[in-house]
């Protein structure tokens, strides 16, 4: 697969938003993150993997957070549309990759 479990190869962790310009509730900025959380990646994130050429391994669709890490700053995701697991930043490295989408 060729990126430590990231989107495609080489992500280099910098790809999330700091400080979002939309009104997104961030997973691990303005909601709290748990393992069954639905979720959708940010803009800020599909913008950072079009610019790289890389493919959307979540296949354009939600998802669920199936694992927590570093404290909730981190989170494995398995996506619906393709079932592929990735790892997403919840405020680790300052990046947020991830928008909630409601239950869970």
């Amino acid at each position: 697969d060729g990126g430590g479990g990231y989107d495609d190869e080489g992500y280099d962790g910098t790809g999330g938003s700091a400080e979002p310009e939309t009104d997104e509730r961030l997973v691990g900025m303005h909601v709290k993150p748990h393992v069954g959380q639905r979720v959708v990646k940010s803009e800020e994130r599909k913008r950072y993997i079009r610019e790289n050429g890389w493919d959307d391994l979540s296949g354009g669709g939600g998802g669920k957070i199936v694992e927590l890490m570093d404290d909730g700053r981190r989170c494995m995701v398995k996506w619906s549309k393709t079932s592929e697991v990735m790892e997403y930043a919840l405020g680790y490295g300052g990046l947020y990759d991830l928008v909630a989408t409601g239950g869970g």
